[in-house]
């Protein structure tokens, strides 16, 4: 593929980060001809998105108007890639739970359409129930995807700390800032906090049913996500919290709250509890900021517990400000 006109002149782009946002970042500019690196302290599947549960749900993310157009971009393309079998991408019915007064179906249209459930098949403390088909991405096989597809394209994943974006002024000629929680020093952004999120990869009982549930209690998360060989049970979402250790009494909170919905999960079998930091802040930053560390960059974080659902419609639009900076129509 031809290179776009700045990229023709010897320019090279780094992606910084590479959980979900940076690689799919990554791919798409590399798509349209760029030269890209992938730089990350840490190897893709040690990134918090390696942790996620990661079906298609907005939380923890603004601002609506620009979410729902990213997630209804990241709804398509999951809609091809689940034709692929080695993606981990799949679409399975969600059922969506809320308690009096808390009930929120303004994503729900992205997805193309829901509909309501009736009273008698709701859960005890639920007063509204929905179902919608969504995209799952099995963590454990689509990040792995994602950089064979980097690498396919002639990208590389460069193993190094950025210390700070400044640092990159002379290697590359243009940097796209997918640094996640990172961007909280690399940008000098405070606004960047973490929502700690613990859950559990269990295994996957014969008769539980092949359905995504989610009942949220204010910010007690309770999910089920049913994968080929496991099963991930959530969850917490403690805001300004960087402990990553994971916690036995949280395990077995999530543990009866999930088997309560299912009660298949009773005697499941944890294989590990897992814990990871969302990247959270009031608004996405998806924004151009020219020359401030000597080279221009492109911001691309802030997705709180998002970035799956948002992933290709945040590339898609790093790629259009990419164009936009370099001169292509």
């Amino acid at each position: 593929m031809r290179k776009a006109s700045f990229a023709s002149r010897g320019s090279t782009i780094a992606v910084v980060g590479a959980g979900v946002i940076g690689l799919t970042t990554a791919i798409r500019l590399l798509e349209a001809g760029f030269d890209v690196t992938v730089l990350s302290r840490d190897h893709p599947t040690e990134t918090v998105s390696a942790v996620a549960a990661a079906y298609w749900h907005p939380f923890a993310v603004a601002p609506e108007h620009r979410v729902l157009p990213w997630a209804r971009t990241t709804y398509r393309i999951s809609r091809r890639l689940a034709t692929d079998p080695s993606s981990g991408v799949s679409f399975k019915p969600l059922r969506k739970y809320y308690p009096a007064g808390e009930a929120n179906t303004y994503w729900m249209n992205a997805a193309g359409g829901y509909h309501r459930l009736p009273p008698e098949v709701l859960p005890e403390g639920a007063t509204e129930g929905y179902e919608l088909n969504v995209p799952v991405m099995d963590s454990s096989r689509f990040v792995p995807f994602l950089v064979t597809w980097v690498e396919d394209l002639g990208g590389a994943i460069s193993l190094e700390e950025v210390e700070s974006l400044a640092s990159l002024s002379g290697r590359f000629d243009l940097v796209v800032n997918c640094a996640g929680l990172g961007a909280r020093h690399l940008a000098e952004d405070t606004s960047v906090a973490p929502i700690r999120g613990q859950v559990l990869r269990v295994s996957n009982p014969d008769q539980l049913e092949p359905t995504v549930i989610s009942f949220d209690v204010g910010w007690e998360k309770t999910y089920i996500v049913p994968r080929v060989s496991d099963c991930i049970l959530g969850g917490t979402a403690h805001s300004d919290s960087w402990d990553r250790q994971p916690s036995a009494a949280q395990t077995e909170e999530i543990l009866e709250r999930c088997a309560r919905l299912q009660p298949a999960l009773k005697n499941a079998e944890i294989h590990e509890v897992l814990v990871g930091l969302r990247p959270s802040r009031p608004e996405i930053r998806l924004t151009l900021e020219e020359q401030q560390w000597g080279v221009p960059v492109i911001h691309n974080y802030g997705h709180g517990g998002a970035g799956y659902t948002v992933c290709w419609g945040c590339a898609s639009a790093a790629l259009s400000e990419t164009l936009r900076i370099s001169g292509i129509p």
